[in-house]
């Protein structure tokens, strides 16, 4: 757990005449509204009621703070924040990261690049005889182009998308907060975050699917059929070859994406990907209207501006300018050199340029445009201190068949590579959402390697591959136990990555057996360890010690204790009815 201590403000409010005031202590910046238990239809297996999630409407988070909630097993979509309720759930949903530090390509990876960079250099399409020009409109439909992608089964999944009502606000009113808290400034216009304010109401009919169930769709699938165990995740992590005896080394994988975007006179395509702040622009919503209509069969009528921003624009995350690394002079001068004549070239030949504007943590769409202008894709992005977060993908269907899911996956992993630098050190992670291991459809987040998954019980990462079968014999498992350990030398090759639990002697590994999670009972949390929580009610903070007459929002915070613990609790404002 996280101390929230150094990540609030300083801001002190006024202490009130009954001394209940958060006076003078650190404050936190961060503003949430507890929501509490959804049930909805699951966006995986399509079962009524069968989706049980807890959740919170975020006004404002600072980067960190989010950080550390998605290290619990939180998630956002647009300003809701939700975690699955593990032990409920129908379809159970485990945070997966990838280490981007040690990801190596698979054949299908590698073959997806090479697709693309055929596209640039000849125009044409895979699967077609002729000119890419055609992909405008003339030679085949977005429908044709949807059917022969996902008729690849090198390459994408099936064209099954999931409900679009997943993880989705109750339909009850979300709390409003009509005034900036004490202290605090409005963001400015130009943020990526929206400043607290009253929110718009959250409808459950709307089309706002969030990017874990739209993913499994076969044109945004982020992975290919590869080569794998009949479970569809390989049980050993792939190790990179040594070349032989006097062969020089070759590309390294942020050279070989670099190598695909870069353009020659001789290319028929320039590929130019921009990251912008997360605002509307009309073309963004232009290209998330046709992918919907197209990929998702969702009706025209339903798909509004409003519901657009609401999903995709909206970010409670407040941006954070962050200093450039201070360990940038220990870089060799050849890969500097070599790190400047890649960027130079990309300006050149495609005029854009892959770095966050200005540098810092945010929400961002990054946005793919094809010669002169045309939009083909849109990622949106969370940059975060320790990672690179996906939150959703779309892209236009008439480039269906250029893998743009699968493509615009490891261009993320290479840009993770990027960040990590050009800003603070342990951005060294791309967190690819949920993975699903009930969901055939999910599974294939598992063939980006080495990837990691949250235990939902301890809070601790255990390889994928050690937990396979674990999750093989129930979906809802326990990942971790801590075991004493007198030297490293007992680590066991089952082991492979351990991890030193927070505050324990001893090593973090997989569970021996598949066992339920340990469910925290909020009503046995005491109340001296939440007394301390700060609450905004009527435009004063307070502590929560003095809400005796308040048990429903005490239990509330107790709930969200059993869910993040001390450390983040102490970095929240909670917004009282």
């Amino acid at each position: 757990m996280s101390s929230g201590a150094s990540r609030s403000s300083t801001t002190s409010s006024s202490t009130s005449s009954g001394g209940g005031s958060a006076a003078s202590a650190r404050v936190p910046d961060s503003y949430v509204a507890i929501t509490g238990e959804s049930t909805s239809k699951c966006g995986y297996c399509s079962r009524e009621d069968s989706s049980h999630t807890y959740g919170m409407w975020a006004y404002r988070l600072s980067p960190h703070v989010y950080q550390d909630l998605i290290d619990h097993g939180w998630r956002r979509s647009g300003q809701y924040l939700y975690k699955p309720a593990m032990h409920q759930t129908c379809c159970p949903a485990y945070t997966i990261r990838l280490d981007a530090t040690r990801f190596q390509p698979t054949r299908s990876q590698k073959k997806v690049a090479r697709k693309m960079r055929r596209f640039l250099a000849d125009g044409v399409l895979p699967g077609s005889s002729g000119s890419s020009t055609g992909a405008t409109g003339a030679s085949a439909s977005a429908a044709a182009a949807v059917e022969a992608a996902a008729g690849d089964e090198d390459e994408e999944m099936g064209d099954d998308a999931p409900a679009a009502e997943q993880f989705l606000a109750p339909a009850r009113a979300v709390p409003s907060l009509d005034t900036a808290p004490p202290g605090s400034a409005p963001a400015s216009s130009s943020s990526p975050a929206a400043s607290p304010r009253k929110p718009t109401h959250v409808d459950l009919a709307t089309n706002a699917a969030p990017a874990e169930a739209a993913s499994a769709a076969a044109g945004d699938a982020r992975g290919a059929a590869e080569e794998a165990s009949p479970h569809g995740v390989r049980r050993t992590t792939p190790k990179a070859k040594k070349p032989k005896v006097g062969q020089k080394p070759g590309p390294s994988f942020a050279d070989l994406i670099a190598q695909t975007e870069s353009a020659t006179e001789a290319s028929r395509h320039r590929l130019r990907i921009e990251l912008v702040p997360a605002q509307f622009h009309q073309d963004t919503f232009d290209l998330y209207k046709k992918y919907q209509v197209a990929i998702h069969k969702d009706p025209p009528s339903r798909i509004t501006e409003s519901q657009f921003t609401q999903f995709l624009v909206d970010s409670p995350i407040t941006f954070e300018a962050v200093p450039p690394r201070s360990d940038a002079e220990s870089q060799t001068q050849q890969h500097q050199q070599k790190q400047q004549q890649r960027q130079q070239q990309q300006r050149e030949t495609t005029g854009g340029t892959d770095e966050p504007p200005p540098r810092g943590y945010g929400s961002f769409h990054q946005k793919y445009y094809l010669d002169d202008g045309r939009l083909i894709a849109v990622a949106v992005l969370d940059v975060l201190p320790k990672c690179l977060s996906s939150v959703y993908f779309m892209y236009d269907p008439d480039f269906g068949r250029l893998s743009l899911g699968s493509y615009s996956a490891l261009h993320e992993i290479a840009f993770t590579l990027s960040l990590r630098g050009q800003m603070p050190p342990g951005l060294d992670y791309y967190y690819m959402g949920y993975y699903i291991h009930s969901c055939a459809k999910m599974r294939y987040k598992a063939r980006y390697r080495p990837s990691d998954l949250l235990c939902p019980e301890r809070f601790e990462w255990v390889p994928l591959q050690d937990v396979v079968e674990l999750l093989d014999q129930r979906p809802d498992t326990a990942l971790s136990e801590v075991v004493a350990s007198t030297s490293s030398e007992n680590s066991s090759d089952a082991t492979r990555i351990a991890h030193t639990a927070p505050g324990t002697a001893g090593v973090v590994v997989p569970v021996k057996a598949a066992r339920a999670i340990n469910v925290p009972d909020p009503a046995l949390v005491a109340d001296a360890l939440v007394d301390m929580a700060v609450v905004l009610h009527k435009r004063q903070l307070y502590r929560l010690r003095i809400f005796r007459h308040n048990p429903e929002l005490r239990m509330q915070i107790k709930n969200i204790y059993t869910r993040v613990g001390p450390g983040i609790i102490s970095d929240l404002v909670f917004v009282a009815v």
